[in-house]
């Protein structure tokens, strides 16, 4: 009791000072404890192979081949292009 009698009696810069001194240790341990518990749950999280545990469905799709096109081919279907964009 005596430590917050003592504290009353400070100014308010010094109180302030304390204020913030408290806050500034408090949050950075609470920082350190964070990046601890993040770092821990990490490397669980990556010796876990989590994604090797989860059965995804599998679907099995054809190959597509595209047809060979010749040079008429393409040749119309630049044209039929530019008869689009002349519509616009």
């Amino acid at each position: 009791m005596d430590f917050i009698k003592k504290l009353q009696n400070k100014p308010d810069g010094e109180k302030k000072i304390i204020l913030w001194s408290v806050i500034i240790f408090a949050a950075i341990i609470f920082i350190g404890l964070w990046l601890y518990v993040c770092s821990k749950n990490l490397k669980e999280f990556q010796e876990s192979d989590i994604l090797k545990q989860v059965n995804y469905p599998s679907a099995d799709f054809p190959e597509f081949e595209a047809p060979a096109g010749t040079d008429e081919d393409f040749e119309e279907f630049e044209k039929i292009i530019q008869e689009l964009e002349n519509e616009r």
